[in-house]
């Protein structure tokens, strides 16, 4: 409830099932609050570099779960963005399609970051079916790191992009 902060939840997914909080409901309201949380995603949260068996990737459940997180939402908020970083299509659980609608009338927006896999079809690249099949909502977007090192980047990008959007919908 305070201007000039957001409120920020993170969980890291892959398939149905596998799911955790790794950040709740957290007010960032400047440099001091931003380090903490940084601190505590980086000291609980997955690196990312290994992988821990052959699941699958559940986008749908990434959005059920986002959705869930802002139901819970402890305050009041000009717009609530569930962002969505993956490295592949929805291949496992329930199809993305009910998942985006029901986010989408509830009001919120469904941001993603696409990441470029090195076998990825030239002609049909992540970003595409992400823009087709995920994202949506008031200004919704998707980006796409040019390669691993460009990750940290693109996700600073995405963050500044999302904090500084004006959203054009009354409060």
């Amino acid at each position: 409830n305070y201007v000039g902060c957001i409120g920020v939840a993170y969980f890291e997914w892959s398939s149905p099932g596998h799911a955790r909080v790794v950040l709740p409901w957290t007010s960032i309201c400047g440099l001091e609050d931003a380090k903490a949380a940084a601190a505590v995603i980086s000291r609980k949260g997955d690196a990312g570099f290994i992988r821990r068996g052959r699941g699958g990737t559940s986008v749908s459940s990434a959005i059920d779960i986002g959705s869930l997180l802002l139901d819970q939402f402890p305050g009041k908020a000009a717009k609530k963005v569930i962002d969505i970083s993956s490295n592949g299509e929805n291949n496992d659980g329930l199809p993305v399609q009910p998942s985006r609608s029901n986010a989408i009338a509830k009001g919120y927006t469904i941001n993603a970051i696409a990441i470029p896999t090195e076998d990825e079809n030239p002609d049909e690249p992540l970003a595409s079916y992400f823009a087709r099949s995920v994202i949506g909502g008031s200004q919704a977007f998707v980006m796409t790191p040019k390669g691993p090192d460009d990750y940290t980047m693109a996700l600073r990008r995405k963050l500044v992009t999302e904090v500084s959007m004006n959203d054009e919908r009354p409060l």
